[in-house]
């Protein structure tokens, strides 16, 4: 999607997601991400900028809290 508003070329996206639980603490996502074709170095920084910032990043690196609420007949 960044690629393409940019008009960049590019040849494939592969994106690869791990969750690591070692830790009881914290949840851990570990993600990994190839652009394949030939992308000069500022794309290449503009697209991990935007990674980096985007809406569902910042939405799972916030506290996650759960609230329940039991109704009884």
């Amino acid at each position: 999607m960044v690629l393409d508003s940019m008009k960049a070329p590019y040849d494939g996206v592969t994106v690869q997601v791990e969750l690591d639980r070692r830790d009881e603490a914290a949840t851990v996502f570990n993600y990994r991400i190839d652009i394949q074709g030939e992308l000069d170095e500022d794309v290449k920084r503009i697209v991990l900028n935007k990674v980096a910032n985007c809406p569902v990043k910042k939405t799972l690196s916030k506290p996650i809290e759960f609230i329940n609420e039991i109704i009884a007949p």
